[in-house]
């Protein structure tokens, strides 16, 4: 179970003195009948110690032994002292009934239900809390004690009359740890009622309770599966709050020592403010706990678990000293403040070692204002234990700037020696670590502008951006104000060694992640918009868009991966769009993308599918030989379609809807142009042989490539006309002529059953 920790010592003894209540005792020896009457007379099921009577008030009611499991309170005398289930009382008892019963002080006594019996004892019939006196301690009206075996209480209470508050006090004496269930509405009635739980058990408050009183845990467990959203609650040093539901309450105040614990898929809302939060931890696992009062406390030694979540909606959060966000191998925390910031907090981030020369990296950002990169995250003098890189779009050559400089020291041309808000930077590490951003948490919009646009260079357009803030972010859901910036953006994904594209509304971008945008003309510009922050734990690359089909092509040898994705859309062209689709970004996957005239896309959005469409899909191998390709997202398609994938280079078609997984190898020399998606089955006649072919000349050799396996005569002639080779091309897509003794212009002829066609290659 996860946690956020509050750390605060009340200790409240409870003691009742008995004077005079007489005891009516059970008759076993009667063998009362299940639904037994406590009215009836024929024979008497009490004994009042001299003989069989019918309870007549303000007495304790005592069960022992085993008979009549099954009983109704029907009394006509409704005011109740006591009610205790003996230790040999073995069997589960349920008492039942319509009439609210009254339990009232006898002689400054504190009423009780008390539960000795090993076994649970169920209550179902209503009642209130009387009178009680303020003359003893301790002054509290009633009590539920289990001490030894569990007590539910079905049924609705409430206070009698308006004299005071009424303290209802969940407790389990001489060690108990019997659990204490109260599934009925909790209200004031005519008066006021609050909750204590003391010592070391368990109590559970299942409903949406309407009592205004407070309520305080002072030791053992309080667990809260409805609201309480009038009661201002405190936790003092041994007490734990434990939210298990959707649960809403007033105020909050935990002394150091407490403890609040949110299960998962609970949402805790604290109406009010949060007071006194000093060494405290929440635990959770994927509970949402929001806080949405103005904030009166300084936030300090507290600490949000991995994968914990915490909403701020005050103006103002001020922070003090160790506020901690942990960060390991399962998750990270969350904290969204909706209000400014001031003070400083610690943000973890765990990140997984290099195993490979392809696995272990990962694009960073900082949450938090003016973190410097040394020595946290570069030690000084850098070592061969990292790598951390700035990203510079106008290089000319390798875009990555190395924080390390040949001679061994910070290098000088990295730039600034902090990280830029909303910047992202390339990291590896050769073991695991757990990086700590520490200062002010981000709390507002960060404008990037100036973003270049460097023709002819090797990432024309590309700029590594960051998550400033300690939570997910959506990309582009609100009001970015994207200006000449593609409208997809990418992530880095470290497990497939290549980056996935996101959608503009839908796509996440998680805490402390850098991430890929494209500008497209002149300079670019836009504005991480803070109101996108989310709590997040789905990871963020599954999504369930319709009209979408994934393809991914699986390196089975090195473990990496790459995505090229295919959306039909009405508003989009068959040409490049930057409002839907987005370039071919490489890692270190195999290259696997659609290529239109415009370019390579990892996202092409086509128009509409028809009969008639063919998409081309280049391939270029990786270090690896051995690899599949897995189709996702057929059936989203709302045409329902049959989806074909054509392997050019062996002539082989598979219907995805049938067998979603082609597997394939791959050699040196492959033509990148291998495969066709299409919605039919595809001729050779079909395609213009100009566009299936392609010629080249290496190594003394003529080399002649096609998209997809033909049946041709190549005949290699010189400039003069004289033929200098001869080759064939049957079910094949790839011929070699070798042509050693030749050196100069070649025309090539390939001459198909229907179409033939000339290309020029120089021979050196």
């Amino acid at each position: 179970m996860k946690k956020i920790k509050l750390l605060f010592f009340v200790l409240l003894a409870t003691s009742h003195v008995v004077f005079s209540q007489t005891t009516f005792s059970w008759r076993n020896d009667q063998n009362p009948a299940n639904n037994a009457s406590w009215e009836n007379t024929s024979p008497y099921y009490f004994w009042n110690g001299t003989g069989g009577a019918i309870p007549g008030g303000a007495e304790i009611l005592f069960f022992d032994g085993t008979a009549g499991t099954l009983m109704t309170n029907n009394l006509s005398a409704l005011n109740r002292y006591g009610i205790s289930f003996g230790s040999t009382s073995a069997t589960s008892r349920t008492l039942n009934g319509s009439s609210t019963n009254v339990f009232y002080d006898y002689s400054n006594n504190i009423p009780y239900i008390y539960n000795g019996a090993g076994v649970t004892h169920t209550i179902n019939f209503p009642f209130n809390i009387g009178n009680t006196s303020t003359s003893t301690s301790p002054s509290y009206g009633m009590e539920i004690n289990a001490s030894s075996g569990n007590i539910n209480i079905g049924s609705a209470i409430s206070a009698d009359n308006s004299t005071g508050t009424k303290v209802l006090v969940l407790r389990a004496s001489s060690s108990g740890t019997g659990i204490i269930t109260l599934s009925g509405i909790i209200s004031d009635g005519s008066g006021t009622i609050s909750i204590s739980k003391i010592e070391n058990n368990t109590a559970i408050l299942v409903a949406n309770n309407t009592y205004t009183g407070t309520t305080t845990v002072t030791a053992g467990t309080l667990q809260l599966q409805g609201s309480i959203a009038s009661s201002n609650v405190t936790v003092q040093a041994s007490g734990k709050l434990v939210i298990n539901g959707d649960v809403t309450i007033n105020n909050l105040t935990v002394v150091f020592g407490g403890t609040i614990e949110v299960l998962s898929g609970s949402n805790f809302t604290v109406a009010g403010s949060v007071h006194e939060v000093l060494g405290s931890t929440i635990i959770r696992s994927t509970g949402a706990m929001t806080i949405n009062g103005a904030d009166s406390e300084t936030w300090s030694l507290f600490t949000i678990e991995n994968d914990a979540e915490l909403t701020i909606n005050g103006s103002a959060a001020v922070f003090g000293s160790s506020f901690v966000i942990e960060s390991n191998s399962s998750g990270t925390g969350s904290l969204i403040a909706n209000g400014t910031t001031s003070g400083s907090i610690s943000v973890e981030r765990y990140i997984t070692a290099w195993s490979d020369a392809t696995h272990g990296w990962h694009l960073l950002s900082s949450p938090v204002a003016s973190q410097a990169i040394q020595t946290e995250f570069v030690p000084d003098p850098p070592t061969s234990n990292e790598d951390f890189y700035s990203w510079d779009e106008t290089a000319l050559t390798l875009p990555w700037i190395n924080s390390e400089s040949s001679s061994g020291v910070w290098n000088t041309s990295f730039g600034t020696s902090n990280f830029v808000d909303g910047a992202g930077y390339l990291v590896a590490y050769s073991t695991n670590q757990t990086k700590t951003f520490s200062g002010t948490p981000n709390y507002s919009d960060v404008s990037k502008s100036g973003l270049t646009y460097t023709s002819g260079n090797s990432n024309t357009g590309w700029h590594l951006l960051g998550n400033p803030f300690p939570s997910a972010l959506y990309w582009n859901k609100t009001a970015w104000g994207l200006s000449n910036i593609d409208a997809t953006a990418k992530i880095w994904v470290e497990s497939s060694a290549s980056y996935t594209d996101i959608v503009a509304a839908t796509g996440i971008i998680p805490a402390m992640q850098g991430f890929m945008v494209h500008v497209n003309a002149s300079t670019g510009s836009l504005t991480i918009d803070a109101a996108d922050r989310t709590h997040n734990t789905q990871a963020w690359y599954k999504d369930t868009e319709i009209n979408k089909i994934k393809l991914i092509a699986y390196d089975t040898e090195g473990n990496t991966a790459q995505e090229s994705i295919i959306k039909v859309d009405g508003n989009a062209t068959t040409g490049f769009d930057n409002e839907f689709d987005s370039k071919f970004l490489p890692g270190y996957a195999p290259q696997f993308y659609s290529v239109i005239a415009d370019g390579n896309l990892s996202t092409n959005v086509i128009p509409e599918i028809t009969s008639a469409l063919t998409i081309p899909l280049s391939f270029v191998k990786n270090s690896s030989n051995t690899y599949y390709i897995e189709a996702e997202g057929i059936n989203s398609l709302e045409q329902q379609e049959m989806v074909y994938l054509t392997d050019n280079k062996i002539n082989h078609t598979q219907i995805l809807n049938d067998n979603p997984r082609y597997n394939f190898t791959s050699e040196e020399g492959d033509v990148s142009e291998r495969f066709i998606i299409h919605f039919s089955p595809l001729s050779v006649q079909e395609l213009n042989l100009d566009e299936l072919v392609k010629v080249f000349a290496t190594n003394s050799n003529i080399e002649i490539r096609t998209q997809r396996p033909i049946d041709a005569e190549i005949i290699a002639y010189s400039i003069s006309g004289q033929i200098i080779g001869k080759g064939r091309l049957v079910n094949s897509s790839v011929a070699s002529i070798n042509i050693s003794d030749f050196n100069g212009p070649a025309i090539v002829s390939i001459v198909t059953a229907k179409q033939s066609i000339n290309k020029k290659v120089i021979v050196w």
